[in-house]
């Protein structure tokens, strides 16, 4: 028996996940095969814990992805399923604290309580940093900043990068610090976040890439009663809503060719084949390994080496006893009090991202067993930081230093935390997981669910790393390799344009 779609989507991304409900939406009859990656949560002692913990900028500010929640339908679900942090994040150093808020008003007012000698020059960097990021959503709806797939798109690239040159130089070039000295910690402010916010290293961020970053998240930040869920959960719904068909759970065990196209998907314990006209590769680990040795295929993983993430988040998530929170912590806070100059063979410590979620047994909206959906003693603070993948996927020691490491830094932020402590854990040591015998396949691995990517050569507008065309005439990429520059906000841009670049491939044939 075989069904036969338009387009079959293979991977667990957002991306995949915005393209599919898309295309959906247009008509088409789409198929979204997760490859067992569709998971934002893993069990232990009951509980549903973060795989990385997230924070999702006010989706309004974003021109980019309002546009496409507008096709979808999905605004009034979104502003009902969510609502604003007040404040957006709070930063601490190692001599201030900041409440720092979407309102420009209240921001520029809480900066210039801190640091009252800047008052004036840090209500002008705002100023500037707004401006250029109104100049950027123009950009932005015109030409998403993708990198080239061939000579002739090089060529149209370079073109616009000479009328963009602005936008491609380098963040420090800009005029935005003027009377403001080179070691003031409202730069860590600004840019110590960038690594959570996107998927690459921001040493030395184009002006695209921090404007738009800093803009976005300091515009305001929100969370969603699902607070595991999140957006993720919103856009499925979106999905299913336009007709996408989900095989949740699916794993895939191969892609089969005719000629030089995909033809087929064969899922591991399914008879059933699954055909295509056309496929979008969204997974999170190398597409090209699913398919079978051929020329094309070898050109398509030159791709995904020119891409390989060098770093991701390492995360520890911590269930303490609620009465342990300080009254006044946001849900959301960023940790830049770490050791600042190198000691031995020490670096300087990494930013921290900290986010409290409920201790949640079940899934929101059930009730299980006439029991309480979420745990009222107990919070879980999902902790997060940078570090290079080679170092610590496989030293174990490595891991227990850097877990001793982030339970000290947040443990200056809480105080008593260690007589509070109930549980620790690594979403990275798959082996502590509490299997669900109900629930599909997983297949995560969690370094690759926020990988940070320092490719060997410079990204197009400090942005852009890998080309959505493939050697395959029927096949797009998609994913956080597109755009990591951008990030969440380039995951929109690269699902929306796959499903643009599918719609010039098929021509008539869709127009009909």
């Amino acid at each position: 028996m075989t069904q036969h779609y338009d387009v079959a989507v293979i991977g667990g991304q957002l991306s995949g996940l915005i393209a599919a409900a898309l295309l959906g939406k247009r008509g088409r009859r789409v198929v979204l095969i997760d490859h067992g990656e569709n998971t934002t949560f893993y069990r232990r002692g009951g509980l549903r814990l973060p795989l990385v913990p997230t924070l999702i900028p006010a989706v309004d500010s974003s021109p980019v992805m309002q546009k496409v929640h507008d096709e979808l339908g999905v605004g009034p679900e979104l502003r009902s399923a969510s609502r604003p942090l007040a404040p957006s994040f709070q930063a601490v150093l190692p001599h201030h604290r900041l409440d720092l808020f979407g309102d420009r008003q209240q921001l520029v007012a809480e900066l210039g309580q801190e640091f009252p000698e800047l008052s004036e020059p840090a209500a002008r960097l705002f100023d500037r940093l707004f401006a250029l990021d109104e100049q950027l959503s123009t950009f932005l709806a015109q030409t998403p900043p993708c990198a080239p797939a061939n000579a002739l798109e090089r060529l149209r690239c370079r073109g616009l990068l000479r009328r963009t040159a602005a936008y491609d130089a380098p963040f420090e070039a800009e005029a935005l610090f003027d009377g403001i000295p080179a070691d003031h910690p409202l730069r860590e402010i600004l840019l110590g976040p960038l690594a959570f916010f996107a998927h690459l290293y921001p040493d030395a961020p184009s002006t695209l890439h921090a404007v738009r970053l800093v803009a976005r998240y300091f515009h305001g930040t929100i969370s969603f009663t699902d607070r595991l869920g999140g957006l993720r959960a919103q856009l499925w719904q979106a999905a299913e809503t336009a007709g996408v068909e989900r095989r949740r759970g699916a794993v895939v065990k191969a892609v089969r060719l005719h000629g030089g196209r995909l033809h087929a998907v064969e899922l591991d314990g399914q008879k059933t084949e699954t055909t295509a006209d056309f496929f979008i590769a969204n997974t999170f680990g190398p597409f090209h390994d699913l398919l079978p040795p051929h020329r094309l295929q070898a050109r398509y993983g030159l791709g995904h080496r020119r891409a390989q993430p060098s770093g991701s988040l390492l995360v520890v998530n911590l269930v303490v006893n609620r009465e342990v929170i300080p009254r006044g912590m946001a849900e959301a806070v960023f940790l830049l009090n770490g050791r600042r100059k190198p000691r031995g063979e020490a670096g300087v410590d990494p930013p921290l991202l900290v986010r409290r979620y409920p201790a949640r047994r079940g899934e929101v909206g059930k009730v299980h067993d006439g029991t309480a959906l979420d745990d009222p003693t107990r919070e879980v603070l999902s902790c997060a930081f940078p570090v290079q993948v080679a170092d610590v996927a496989h030293a174990p020691e490595r891991l227990a230093a850097l877990r001793q490491q982030a339970l000290e830094r947040v443990g200056r932020l809480v105080p008593f935390l260690r007589s509070h402590l109930r549980d620790t854990s690594l979403p990275t040591d798959t082996a502590g997981w509490e299997l669900d015998s109900a629930a599909p396949p997983q297949r995560i691995d969690p370094w690759r669910l926020h990988p940070i990517f320092e490719p060997p050569e410079r990204p197009w507008w400090g942005v852009a790393c890998r080309a959505q065309a493939t050697p395959f005439a029927n096949l797009v990429h998609c994913g956080q390799d597109v755009l990591p520059g951008l990030g969440l906000e380039g995951e929109y841009l690269s699902g929306s344009a796959a499903a643009e670049l599918l719609a010039r491939r098929a021509g008539k044939a869709w127009r009909r």
